[in-house]
């Protein structure tokens, strides 16, 4: 093909047939960047023939560009995908590195038809180019290739060809794994998609490579690889991706696909292994159990742990959950030859004669929550008992550098001398001593503190071996496993019951040749049940009914223009199931409130913000702020810009250092704001010293004052989220520079004891529950399943009784917890929560002021 034909054959059907019928001369381009000829009105192919060619001027992007970047024509050749295309280039024939250029260069989605670069994808990918305003092209040519910017160029490389050929008449479906590791949970998703194949086109996302690359590709039409699949679909080139009919995401891990997913309005199960003890943060579990259409267990135990964030979700266990175990303990036997064998090479490897001596051994990564620890002091114990036992641990991950664990483990065995031909404790590296352990060993000690259904423990039942755990350690505790007669299992992490019980568990018995080593311990109709039950639970019936509802707060998709799409689609979804993590709308809210009989809920109200009027607004009643400023930067700005610090009695801001109290008192003294400086330890985020002012004598809870807390302790690098958010806080509780907000009117009302921003956003206890037990039982008893609405971020107005109240909810000498504290699970967040309790049990409401023009996100 000439020149002319290939640029014509990409740009047909487009504008560009008639606005740029030739690639030698780019219109727009030439009045663009010459400013003086759009003045003139002149036509510009007509002053490029007669006037511009002569000047020097460039009439394309390649002219232009070409004078400052040398080796253009080398970088655009590399790019080049479209074949008539490279073979010209390769030919070395005139013009065509200018036609390749400019037709890159028109941008999506000519530039990916034909090259390995596409503008929209690499603005997608490098957010900061796109914010600049910066041409794509130019910055990736200029910058981002020596910089290693992900293109189009890396991800077609992530995106692999299966061995199996598509099958137009067969339904589609996408299996989700984190890795492609030799682990537990790929496996499993190997098992899944070995079965799916036999009827579905199977598509595998997979974050990270593996060695288990090779199988998933020689079971499935395509593997890809990304971190972002909801980003990389439109630019991969694989038809089949837009024909998924349905979905199966194995493990927590795979919370990357959910964008996916849900932008696509595809149904899919989560098949799950983890507990949520362990998983963070804790978004992945929250999002997977929201947006899954059913989600799958591999054990009731597992589900079991899911069961305060179903409750905080709204998630109906019975409707949208069930259990599919990954496998079934199937017993064996080991022959006496195989375990002969077996114990004189594990015996040469430990330069030790095992002879008759009990074996007992535990495997998985050398880490804390395997247990590793636990399993060495066993063997100590075993050691002063005079138990011969020997004590072997396979497995990897041993770091003498990681101080959270390997320096102390390294340091422990070193004290006991391990792994020395004295020593009853040994390591041995993964790998192929493996199936020699299983056979020689007589019990697998699985010392976990919490492992979901660890693949060994199946693989020791069917070598012969007995099995000791913890309870309630592991999916093993589910009656299917804990009923078997060869598993044992003794207190939650009690290494003295463990180390006792060892010696009495049965020696193995080789029989003669040996029975089982080979039985299929898998269940083989994974998928199949996983298939039914996502199609079982009537999706389509559901979503039918559903509304998307009026509040569009994103939860899974940003606030962004780009994503109001997606984000009716997740409202919609989360309407179907009754899954609540937004209000639909406010009339949702009040009828949880008013279907609640629980007398937190009955004391709650939601009001809609009106301005005060100018009437109104003269007489104010009478108010203190307290202000916690840990970081004190931004208290300047705030006194400015909210008129009601300068009506309220007294200002008292909280600090945990005299520098700092001076900082706030010259800022009072700026804004001509009288400001009461208090200094106190920086404990309980912002909530405690505020509690701490009726403690320490600056409040009087004898009177019911009304006071407004606020804080400023995020205020150093907050992100642009955070400022909006804030914003949406201070505004509904403060008003803005020249008018005072509703709340306090609302505040000081008689009956009225506490009054916050109605937040769109629907949180639960979270790991709050954890300590329900600080509270006396009368209270902790009498608490609601779910909060439904609280004061979330801390900020709210409220009379000094309800103060009162707060602190008296506790012990009057309870030890609270010093910072730093974690995102979630403290004592302060149940207290964030417990606010309309507080307020409930002095017999006055708690008001919710709604603003729904206030942006929250």
């Amino acid at each position: 093909m000439t020149p002319d034909e290939i640029w014509l054959s990409v740009v047909a059907g487009s504008d560009l047939e008639d606005t740029r019928p030739d690639f030698r001369f780019d219109p727009v381009f030439y009045i663009e960047n010459n400013p003086d000829l759009s003045a003139a009105g002149v036509d510009p192919q007509v002053h490029y023939d007669n006037h511009g060619r002569e000047e020097g001027r460039a009439g394309t992007g390649y002219e232009s560009v070409l004078a400052s970047l040398p080796n253009l024509d080398a970088l655009i050749a590399d790019l080049v995908t479209l074949p008539a295309l490279r073979e010209g280039l390769e030919r070395g024939e005139p013009e065509f590195t200018a036609l390749a250029y400019e037709l890159i260069n028109l941008g999506h989605p000519f530039d990916l038809t034909i090259s390995d670069f596409s503008a929209a994808y690499y603005l997608a990918q490098n957010t900061d180019v796109a914010a600049a305003g910066m041409d794509p092209l130019m910055h990736f040519l200029r910058h981002g290739l020596h910089e290693g910017r992900r293109s189009l160029q890396h991800l077609r490389k992530d995106r692999l060809n299966g061995a199996r050929v598509f099958d137009p008449s067969k339904p589609t479906c996408f299996v989700g794994v984190h890795e492609c590791s030799r682990t537990g949970a790929p496996l499993v998703g190997l098992d899944i998609v070995k079965e799916a194949q036999e009827t579905h086109n199977v598509i595998v996302g997979t974050l990270r490579r593996g060695p288990l690359m090779g199988q998933f590709l020689k079971h499935c039409h395509a593997v890809v690889v990304s971190q972002n699949l909801d980003r990389d679909a439109p630019f991969l080139g694989l038809d089949a991706i837009d024909k998924i009919d349905r979905g199966i995401l194995n493990s927590v891990e795979s919370h990357p696909f959910l964008k996916f997913l849900v932008r696509r309005d595809i149904p899919f199960a989560s098949y799950l292994h983890e507990f949520t003890h362990y998983t963070f943060p804790t978004y992945k579990p929250i999002h997977v159990a929201l947006f899954s259409d059913v989600l799958v267990f591999s054990s009731d135990s597992v589900r079991w742990s899911w069961g305060g964030l179903f409750d905080d979700l709204s998630f109906d266990v019975e409707r949208d959950s069930f259990i599919v175990p990954q496998a079934e303990l199937v017993p064996g036997q080991v022959g006496q030859a195989e375990y002969a064998k077996a114990r004189r090479r594990i015996g040469d490897v430990l330069g030790i004669d095992l002879g008759n001596r009990r074996l007992v051994y535990g495997a998985g990564q050398v880490q804390l929550r395997k247990g590793t620890d636990m399993f060495v002091q066993a063997s100590q114990i075993a050691r002063a008992n005079g138990d011969d036992t020997v004590f072997i641990w396979i497995g990897d991950g041993l770091n003498p550098e990681d101080v959270n664990f390997g320096v102390w483990l390294d340091l422990h065995l070193r004290e006991i001398n391990a792994g020395t031909a004295a020593s009853n404790l040994h390591f041995i590296p993964a790998g192929e001593y493996y199936p020699d352990i299983c056979a020689a060993a007589d019990v697998l000690f699985l010392p976990s503190r919490l492992d979901p259904l660890p693949n060994v423990v199946f693989d020791a039942v069917r070598a012969g071996c007995e099995v000791l755990l913890f309870r309630n350690a592991s999916g093993f505790d589910d009656p299917r496993y804990a009923d078997h007669k060869m598993m044992h299992a003794v207190e939650y992490c009690n290494v003295a019951e463990a180390a006792k019980a060892l010696p009495d568990l049965p020696r193995k018995a080789p029989g003669r040749r040996g029975h089982g080593r080979t039985a299929a311990a898998k269940i083989t109709d994974v998928f199949s049940q996983i298939v039914d039950g996502l199609s079982d639970n009537k999706t389509a019936t559901l979503k039918g009914d559903a509304t998307e509802g009026s509040i569009d707060v994103p939860v899974l998709f940003t606030g962004a223009d780009d994503d109001r799409d997606a984000r009716r689609v997740e409202r919609a979804k989360l309407q179907a199931y009754g899954r609540r993590r937004v209000w639909g709308d406010m009339s949702e809210a009040r009828d949880a409130l008013a279907q609640s009989v629980n007398f937190v809920h009955n004391a709650c109200e939601i009001e809609t913000f009106q301005w005060p009027t100018k009437a109104e607004a003269a007489t104010p009643p009478e108010f203190s702020i307290h202000v916690h400023a840990f970081y004190p930067d931004d208290l300047e700005a705030d006194l400015r810009r909210f008129c009601a610090f300068k009506v309220a009695s007294k200002v008292l801001v909280t600090t945990d250092t005299l520098a700092k109290a001076r900082q706030i008192t010259a800022i009072g003294e700026k804004t001509g704001i009288a400001l009461t400086p208090v200094v106190l330890p920086n404990q309980g985020r912002d909530i405690l010293p505020f509690l701490k002012l009726f403690s320490e004598g600056y409040a009087d809870s004898s009177t019911d004052e009304l006071w407004c807390h606020v804080h400023l302790k995020k205020s150093i690098g907050v992100t642009d989220a955070a400022d909006v958010w804030k914003d949406f806080l201070m505004t509904i509780l403060l008003g803005d520079e020249t008018r005072l907000s509703p709340a306090m009117f609302t505040a000081a009302w008689a009956g009225n004891g506490l009054v916050t921003a109605f937040d769109p956003h629907i949180l639960g206890w979270g790991d709050a529950r954890r300590h329900f037990s600080a509270l006396s039982p009368e209270i902790s008893d009498r608490l609601p399943a779910q909060p439904v609405l609280f004061p979330v971020g801390n900020m709210f107005w409220c009379k000094s009784s309800v103060a009162q109240q707060m602190i008296d909810l506790f012990n009057p000498n309870f030890a609270w917890p010093n910072e730093p504290l974690p995102n979630d699970g403290t004592i302060f967040h149940l207290i964030e929560r417990l606010w309309p309790t507080a307020a409930a049990l002095t017999h006055s409401k708690a008001v919710f002021i709604a603003k729904p023009d206030q942006k929250r996100l």
